[in-house]
């Protein structure tokens, strides 16, 4: 039973807004973990890529830092080729231009890593480069369905999971017609 009067309800919630009021907690966790140069791993399903990027990219800004997105997409006019291997290519070109307030999200590491025989060799090329640079910042996505293997989570501080939403912050996301059709 909702015990919050209909009229504090808002009127409508974007997915954005949901995204922060259901994760409150586990973004500001992520913001302090990349303020102490600390990798994570984000366990989200990929569907909420897109909100949980504009969402990060906007309170690292906040923060001083700038989010580079490693998505493997073509570039204008560029040479086509795989998206795991413009994965590769684009960490490769930002890990020698980064600087302190770099912060480099990964939404497809698990499909960059991932191969029938264990890590892949591009896998393989990413963990090097991770290595090699101690300093990065990193977050990385990972899909519940599609677990990282072990060495790449060996490269990371810690795993924040974004999975449900506590029944504290779901009175949050119901709005004012919601909530009538619940009464």
């Amino acid at each position: 039973m909702l015990n919050q009067p209909i009229a504090e309800l808002p009127e409508s919630v974007s997915p954005y807004a949901a995204l922060e009021t259901a994760y409150r907690s586990e973004l500001s966790r992520i913001l302090m973990h990349i303020s102490q140069e600390r990798n994570i791993i984000i366990r989200t399903e990929k569907l909420n890529f897109p909100y949980l990027n504009r969402v990060l990219r906007k309170l690292l800004e906040d923060q001083g830092f700038e989010l580079v997105l490693i998505s493997g997409r073509n570039e204008a006019g560029g040479i086509p080729s795989s998206r795991v291997q413009n994965m590769v290519r684009q960490f490769e070109e930002a890990v020698n231009s980064y600087d302190e307030s770099t912060v480099f999200l990964f939404p497809y590491i698990d499909i960059l890593t991932s191969s029938r025989h264990g890590l892949s060799n591009e896998g393989r090329e990413i963990l090097t480069l991770i290595h090699e640079n101690p300093g990065l910042r990193l977050i990385a996505l990972e899909d519940p369905e599609f677990p990282l293997h072990s060495l790449v989570v060996q490269a990371f501080f810690s795993r924040i999971s974004l999975e449900g939403v506590s029944r504290h912050q779901i009175v949050h996301m119901i709005t004012r017609n919601e909530a009538r059709r619940l009464e």
